[in-house]
């Protein structure tokens, strides 16, 4: 990765108000990725330098028709690039029936061998006529000619039945505008293990703690492999897991990350422009800009 891309301005700014909420989210701006405050869930919606919206992951049904639906609408978002699913926990996929009922979605693309709970989600999409797209590690992909994302991990297809849900989950490494951005769904040790096994670059600028900040995740290892500067953890205002993890947060601080959090700081959104991340997120949380 260039030197260029290291150098990285992080501005934080806390939304003192919707209003300037509404004015970091102004069209036009660089291409971005929003993680949106869903309680005990994921749901990450990826905007592209030319307009196209894709959503990975779609939090739980409730979080779908509220939250997830509520954003899309402000931004006068009425059609999807596509959806994309980690893997089919509730917590993931709940929400996506529900909303390529709603939206015209351009694909809904899984991961070979999508466990049985994500099984609405492909069946509404092909009553609804959108293509389901099965990718494996090794698979490539370009959404709207602007984002070139790489899939690192994924279940294998003759794994549908023995796959643990989490060690099946995606790990997709995206590249637009001179930074790389690591997407991890709920992927465990055992699925981190076997992407570092393998010959792909997972350095990365910004970094999806998988699992929601459980100590299961984000071993030493893989973050010196990986080296963000910036991690976002999706996590529920006090939920009964424990997430984050304190070990977690450890081992983050000890790699010098600067580490938000949708429980703390609510949607967290990182815009790039030039290989240069600025973050905003929406609660008043007073934090510190970080080079």
């Amino acid at each position: 990765m260039a030197v260029a891309v290291w150098r990285m301005l992080v501005a934080i700014a806390g939304a003192a108000s919707a209003w300037v909420w509404w004015l970091a989210l102004r069209p036009g701006l660089p291409p971005s990725v929003t993680f949106l405050d869903v309680g005990q869930a994921d749901a990450i919606v990826v905007e592209t330098c030319r307009g196209g919206v894709w959503l990975v992951d779609a939090g739980t049904p409730g979080a779908a028709r509220g939250v997830v639906v509520n954003w899309l609408r402000a931004r006068g978002v009425n059609r999807l690039s596509g959806i994309v699913l980690t893997h089919g926990d509730a917590d993931h996929a709940g929400g996506a029936p529900w909303l390529i009922e709603r939206f015209r979605t351009g694909r809904l693309v899984v991961p070979c061998g999508i466990e049985e709970s994500g099984a609405e989600a492909v069946a509404t999409a092909r009553k609804r006529g959108v293509p389901v797209v099965e990718v494996l590690a090794g698979d490539r992909m370009t959404w709207d000619g602007d984002v070139r994302v790489d899939v690192l991990h994924g279940a294998q297809c003759n794994q549908r039945s023995s796959e643990p849900d989490n060690t099946g989950s995606l790990i997709m490494r995206l590249r637009t505008a001179g930074a790389i951005v690591l997407l991890t769904g709920d992927a465990d040790a055992a699925a981190e293990n076997e992407a570092m096994a393998s010959s792909a670059d997972l350095r990365a600028d910004l970094l999806k703690v998988a699992h929601h900040g459980s100590h299961t995740s984000t071993s030493h290892t893989w973050l010196e492999r990986v080296r963000p500067r910036v991690a976002v953890i999706s996590a529920g205002r006090g939920n009964r897991f424990g997430h984050p993890h304190p070990t977690t947060l450890e081992r983050l601080k000890r790699s010098q990350t600067r580490v938000f959090r949708t429980d703390l700081d609510g949607h967290v959104r990182a815009e790039i422009d030039d290989g240069r991340l600025h973050v905003f997120t929406t609660s008043r949380r007073a934090v510190r800009p970080h080079d």
